[in-house]
């Protein structure tokens, strides 16, 4: 499966398949995109989930002269997904949760976001807070979404920091405390200034 893909990615570049006989002609930096791709996908080849990711994120973004495909690029992820790549786990329910490049699905999207998050992506557990939170996906819990921000803040998510010091303010899944909220409030401006 992987073999096939990458053909495909490979003959979708569009690049390979002319540039060696022009490589005179290609600048220092086309020299080094080429390289990189060509890397990339020798690593994809193998299942690295790592290279498999790159090139997820270069089809999402349309970036070093690869054109935008989200569809291709949730494929990819879902490979990356399936290796156990956190990073691409959290992203591929991104995808799922917003109906980008692959049909929504909610029960999928937690479900990628919880693999995620077990392996410490502090995205993907900031990402199941707002689930939590707003009820997108599963039963709306405001004590699960408090859960899910404190660690998603303290893995320094300024996001996450900003909506537990909300919570705490709010008594919403945690006891009111206003100085908890001072502190979650600070904390994430401090992040923020940090950026």
């Amino acid at each position: 499966m992987h073999k096939i893909l990458v053909l495909f990615i490979l003959s979708s570049f569009g690049l390979f398949s002319t540039c060696f006989a022009e490589e005179d002609r290609l600048s220092d930096s086309e020299h080094l995109r080429l390289k990189h791709h060509s890397y990339l996908v020798e690593k994809a080849n193998v299942g690295d989930s790592q290279a498999i990711y790159e090139l997820a994120v270069l089809n999402l973004n349309g970036a070093e002269g690869v054109p935008k495909r989200p569809g291709m690029a949730a494929g990819l992820l879902r490979q990356a997904s399936e290796l156990g790549h956190p990073a691409a786990q959290n992203l591929y329910a991104t995808l799922l949760a917003n109906g980008h490049g692959i049909a929504q699905n909610l029960t999928e999207a937690i479900r990628w976001w919880r693999a995620s998050a077990t392996h410490g992506n502090h995205w993907a557990e900031y990402n199941l807070g707002y689930a939590y939170s707003t009820g997108r996906g599963v039963s709306q819990n405001d004590s699960e979404a408090a859960k899910w921000f404190k660690l998603a803040a303290d893995g320094g998510i300024e996001e996450a920091a900003a909506q537990l010091g909300f919570f705490y303010l709010m008594g919403r899944g945690v006891e009111r405390n206003q100085e908890k909220a001072s502190e979650y409030m600070r904390r994430a401006r401090d992040l923020r200034n940090k950026r």
